[in-house]
């Protein structure tokens, strides 16, 4: 009991946190929305019309998202809008068979939950109508529903026309701002490795959020403007180039005696950093020019060393890697001059109308479709728990439900929590608020108030939310039913009722569908990983950044269980398999850093795909072993081949100290050419073959050892 006590309490802790800011604007133009139609109701003598009206906007603004850019937005409102028509149009066709409402409400919350284009509003649209009934003299309320949405869609998209690039311009600033984070990260002493992978998820997520945003510009735009895209393309290399520069810095301390390269690298990285930043702040493509001027610095000081290695005063490895280290920023620097050149061409404002979308409907994946069949099958259940009462209030029992049954049942358990806290708060407050002055006015500035403050804090807080919500939707859907003491307890009970239906559904119908998709999942990120090592052991560095993405997506998903699964009743997440995420996380950066080895190389070396196939072999073995449940394969001998690589790095420099002495320094032998790759090579070999061991181990440990 103390446990669970505490879990409310944690819950209701988070609930009512603000993580940011919320965004007032939004929340100001949907308050107008709701409660003009209201207004012009009471004004007019017609309050049921303008209720009707108002329910329509709400719901449409309920299925909103503030930040995505305005043409995929007034798609999506579009959309809602014919949706939440059609759901109400459901309700009605329903009412007078309500055994046959059961089926349809459950079959539409099926669609809602598994299709996203659909959502949650056309389902609450239908309930809603069902509960309240159907009358004739209410003919104008499919046309009213639609007109309330069409004002909502009009207030949210009036800046369109001059704001339609904005939420574009803000992500590419914010990937700005987190990749000078991690390039700046990259210089001076190395952090902890615990706090480079946050920055590098953090520079990763800004990306993804940036193709995200480009994605719902890409359709329209990308036939007449590539500048996007190619901003994109020399953000993902600039990424890509620090990443590796980590790896190959430190590889060149381990070597170079000299430490005035490591002074010049620092001032060409910070560089960048301030021109990214630069960028972010508005500034122009001149910025990066004077960045540029940096790495002559560190052209120097690499020749410097490359001289002190031919008067044999340093090794002619320690030349090779800090050859390597200077081609890689001058790939980084040209990324983000690059990035400078295109970053205000990208955002340009360009006219243009929205266009429709094209749903992908998909279907079932295994365990994907759990979710919205419970969701379907527990709201068909509160339906007909409340078919025999089919009054005004039973409505609040089928919604608790809808609202509240999350994926995974310690997600259910909070929003149940929040929900009968807020269904309190909120009603007690309505009816206060009520009985102090009663009126059509006070009604319309009551919607109002709860409907600008809900919606803003909406994004920011559930707690909040569920709050002002509550009387939101009890004013507007139960228009004619005075909102006493009697009703507010009634709505309590019958919130309290629907979130126990919730936590029952969540409990007994695919309560640890987690634990199945888990597995996979791992097999999956295995072999994702091998892919990139057997793309490098065949040299095929072409569209290895798109093998990268795919990997990280990978083990995105593997997160995404493991914290599903630590919501699960009884589940707690292996924390072998946390660590194995983390070791994936460096086995990308360990091939990226060869591939950037590999890029600058024209010759490769067959002891160094020898060991980049063993580590695909490895990491398939693995993989396979997850997924059938056998023992994995016996574990390669890394150790043995990286001797062997360190030996042919020792000969090729014996070999290259006697072309010097011949007189031939200037020549790109073929000597020369194996040993910049092998010595620049065998240190991110050496780490990725220790990562690739932990990564083996952490898996074994999480999910093999649990199966003996």
């Amino acid at each position: 009991m103390g446990a669970a006590m505490r879990k409310v309490v944690r819950a209701l802790r988070a609930g009512y946190t603000l993580p940011s800011r919320p965004p007032w604007a939004h929340g100001l133009v949907c308050g107008i929305a709701v409660a003009v139609p209201l207004l012009v109701g009471a004004l007019l003598g017609r309050p049921h019309e303008g209720a009707t009206m108002a329910l329509g906007a709400y719901l449409v603004a309920f299925g909103d998202a503030s930040g995505i850019p305005y043409g995929a937005r007034s798609r999506r409102l579009l959309r809602l809008t014919l949706f939440v028509t059609l759901g109400v149009a459901v309700g009605e066709l329903v009412t007078p068979v309500p055994w046959l409402a059961v089926v349809v409400l459950g079959l539409l919350a099926v669609a809602g939950a598994r299709w996203a284009w659909i959502g949650l509003p056309p389902v609450l649209g239908g309930v809603l109508t069902f509960f309240e009934g159907f009358h004739p003299e209410e003919g104008l309320r499919l046309p009213l529903t639609a007109l309330g949405g069409l004002l909502l869609s009009v207030l949210v998209l009036a800046p369109w026309p001059t704001r339609r690039m904005r939420p574009l311009r803000e992500a590419f600033d914010t990937a700005f701002e987190r990749l000078a984070d991690l390039i700046e990260a990259g210089a001076g002493d190395p952090l902890p490795d615990e706090q480079w992978q946050r920055l590098r998820r953090a520079a990763s997520d800004a990306l993804d959020d940036a193709k995200t945003a480009y994605a719902y510009y890409s359709a329209p735009t990308a036939a007449l403007d590539r500048a996007p895209e190619r901003l994109m393309q020399a953000l993902v290399r600039v990424f890509d180039e620090t990443v590796a520069l980590r790896g190959l810095r430190s590889a060149a301390g381990e070597k170079v005696k000299s430490t005035a390269w490591r002074v010049a690298l620092d001032r060409t990285m910070t560089a960048q950093a301030d021109a990214l930043r630069g960028l972010a702040r508005g500034g122009g493509p001149g910025i990066p020019a004077e960045a540029l001027a940096h790495a002559a610095g560190l052209a120097a000081e690499t020749e410097n060393v490359r001289a002190r290695a031919r008067a044999g005063r340093e090794r002619l490895t320690a030349s090779a890697n800090l050859g390597q280290v200077l081609r890689s920023a001058d790939r980084l620097v040209l990324a983000v001059r690059a990035a400078a050149s295109l970053a205000a061409e990208s955002v340009r404002f360009r006219p243009g109308l929205p266009r429709l979308p094209r749903p992908a409907w998909g279907w079932w994946g295994r365990g994907e479709g759990d979710h919205a069949v419970r969701l379907g099958a527990i709201t068909a259940v509160a339906v007909a728990v409340m078919v025999g009462i089919h009054g005004d209030f039973g409505k609040w029992f089928v919604l608790t439900v809808l609202v509240s049954l999350r994926p995974t049942y310690g997600d259910t358990v909070d929003r149940v929590t929040l929900r009968i806290a807020g269904t309190a708060l909120g009603s007690v407050a309505a009816a206060v608020l009520l009985a102090l002055a009663p009126g059509p006015y006070t009604l319309v500035a009551i919607v109002f108030v709860a409907a600008a403050i809900g919606f803003a804090l909406r994004a920011v807080s559930y707690g909040y939310w569920a709050i002002f919500s509550t009387p939101l939707v009890m004013l507007l859907s139960d228009y004619a039913t005075p909102l006493g003491w009697e009703a507010a307890e009634i709505r309590v009970l019958l919130t309290v009722g629907g979130g126990l239906l919730a936590l029952i559904g969540a409990r007994l119908l695919w309560p640890h569908g987690e634990r199945v998709r888990l597995p996979p999942r791992v097999a999956d990120m295995l072999d994702a990983h091998a892919a990139l090592a057997r793309a490098l052991a065949g040299q095929r560095v072409a569209g290895f950044e798109d093998l990268v993405d795919q990997a990280a997506r990978a083990a995105g998903r593997v997160t995404e269980s493991l914290d599903r699964l630590a919501k699960e009743p009884g589940g707690k997440a292996p924390e072998a398999l946390r660590s194995a995420v983390a070791y994936a996380g460096r086995v990308r950066d360990d091939t990226l850093t060869l591939a950037a080895v590999q890029r600058a190389s024209e010759a490769g070396s067959g002891r160094a795909s020898g060991m980049l196939d063993a580590v695909a072999d490895r990491l398939e073995g693995l993989a396979h072993a997850v997924r059938t449940g056998e023992e994995p394969p016996p574990a390669d001998d890394l150790d043995e081949a990286l001797e062997e690589l360190a030996s042919r790095v020792d000969t090729l420099a014996k070999r290259r100290r006697g072309e010097l002495a011949e007189g031939r320094a200037e020549q790109m032998t073929s000597v020369r050419r194996e040993l910049l790759f092998a010595a620049a090579a065998h240190p991110a070999l050496r780490t990725l073959g220790a990562d690739t061991v932990k990564l083996s181990a952490a898996i074994s440990r999480g999910i093999l050892s649990p199966r003996v």
